[in-house]
């Protein structure tokens, strides 16, 4: 089982739209409905950035797979490295934050996809 995959496949799901169009937060990890900031694995969070959606899907995945939490964080590492390395080369950005944080969104959806690929 790649965990790796899955985790980056479910995380781009959480802030982008089947059609690729985003719906990522900017400036904190996660909101609620009422729009406030909350931990991303609260279970009010409704919305998250690129981050705060990994750390969900880390979540999930810690509860759905018992026993793995450690293939699980390598995982979760593995990922955060591959999208840092992509947004370092296809954009101009050095952080996935500030990539995120950005209005590019078709740089953003391309760097995701590019990650998951890789991974697969």
């Amino acid at each position: 089982m790649n965990f790796e995959h899955e985790l980056l496949v479910r995380a781009k799901n959480l802030i982008f739209t089947k059609d690729g169009k985003s719906i990522r937060i900017y400036g904190v990890y996660a909101i609620n409905s009422l729009k406030n900031a909350t931990d991303p694995i609260d279970p009010s969070a409704k919305q998250f950035c690129s981050v705060g959606a990994l750390r969900r899907i880390l979540y999930e995945m810690t509860s759905q797979y018992p026993g793995r939490a450690h293939e699980l964080i390598k995982a979760h590492e593995a990922a955060k490295s591959r999208l840092l390395r992509n947004t370092k080369i296809y954009s101009s950005f050095d952080r996935i934050h500030s990539l995120n944080d950005s209005e590019q969104d078709t740089t953003l959806l391309r760097v995701w996809d590019i990650s998951i690929k890789e991974a697969s």
